[in-house]
């Protein structure tokens, strides 16, 4: 991508998809680049979200939304018949330009503080009943206050760590951790974190994050993460990934 270096490339891999050909393929950082690999010189690259791009002043910033590696992209699923589908909404999560530099040190994360955005929208391709569809769009609302983004409108999620109390969020808000039914909520947990998504409408909606540390400071980028139920968010928070869980 024009105007970048190495520093601009996580050092990450991620799946991508090729629309026109209906494929999957391979993304992964090559030294100063950003190589895509995919069965035959015929696959068509998907294309990065540049009209996004245009908002931003400096590269800095950009670079969330023009270098592949930053975000992540997939048909989201939802539940038929007992089974998760692939639906026709296509959900891209990006990065805050700022994730990356968060640290303890400097006590981030002690207020809600913006990590992530997410498009949603829905791909006329896919052959799909359109009351179905609207059900898949309205699933999404309330599990994770996404709306569909037709312009450069974007979905915002928010991370705080510790009690719900410091963190600003209302006694009737306070969710439950839906993860684990059967074991500590969020407020038991000697670490609390939690996430707040902002759609375009209505308020914004609360939610426990179940986070993972392995003594590893991972890159500033931001996934899908497959559940068995649906997709949930996987987001980079000090020295460990947070997974945002919506009710299952």
């Amino acid at each position: 991508t024009a105007g970048y270096d190495g520093d601009d490339y996580p050092e990450v891999a991620r799946w991508d998809w090729d629309f026109v050909m209906k494929k999957q393929y391979m993304g992964i950082r090559c030294g100063p680049d950003w190589c895509e690999v995919g069965n035959s010189q015929a696959f068509v690259p998907s294309e990065s979200h540049m009209s996004l791009a245009e908002s931003f002043s400096d590269l800095s910033s950009r670079r969330t939304v023009e270098v592949k590696g930053w975000y992540d992209e997939q048909y989201l699923a939802t539940a038929g018949d007992g089974e998760l589908q692939p639906s026709a909404i296509v959900g891209t999560i990006f990065p805050d330009l700022m994730l990356e530099s968060y640290d303890d040190e400097a006590a981030d994360f002690r207020t809600f503080t913006p990590v992530a955005r997410v498009a949603l929208r829905v791909d006329p391709s896919v052959l799909r009943d359109e009351a179905l569809t609207r059900g898949d769009v309205q699933l999404y609302k309330d599990k994770f206050n996404f709306d569909l983004t037709p312009d450069e409108s974007l979905n915002r999620i928010s991370v705080c760590r510790g009690s719900a109390e410091s963190c600003g969020i209302p006694d009737g808000e306070v969710p439950p951790d839906s993860e684990r039914p059967e074991g500590p909520k969020c407020t038991d947990v000697d670490d609390p974190w939690w996430a707040t998504i902002e759609g375009l409408t209505g308020a914004p909606k609360f939610y426990c994050i179940k986070r993972h540390t392995a003594g590893l400071d991972p890159p500033g980028t931001v996934r899908w993460r497959w559940l068995a139920s649906d997709e949930g968010e996987w987001i980079r928070c000090i020295k460990g990934c947070c997974e945002v869980h919506g009710p299952h």
